[in-house]
């Protein structure tokens, strides 16, 4: 029985850690977009990357790229 439980334990846990794996290019595409039709140029993004996330488009986290396409959609990030 203890086995199993480990078994489910290691299971879960790397199932959890897959989820934030790298940005999804449908997340990049959709997010570029967003930056473009408010304005702001390739160059003004890549700094608000790196001052707000300290990383480029390409280093994000999935979870990141959805936090960032919540922000826009909410009016945070105008």
């Amino acid at each position: 029985m203890k086995t199993v439980n480990l078994i489910l334990i290691i299971m879960l846990t790397s199932m959890l850690m897959a989820q934030d794996g790298s940005i999804l290019p449908g997340q990049k595409k959709a997010i570029m977009t967003m930056v473009q039709s408010n304005g702001y140029s390739t160059e003004q993004w890549n700094s608000y990357l790196i001052q707000e996330y300290g990383k480029g488009m390409d280093e994000l986290s999935r979870n990141e790229g959805a936090e960032i396409i919540v922000a826009f959609q909410s009016g945070t990030i105008a």
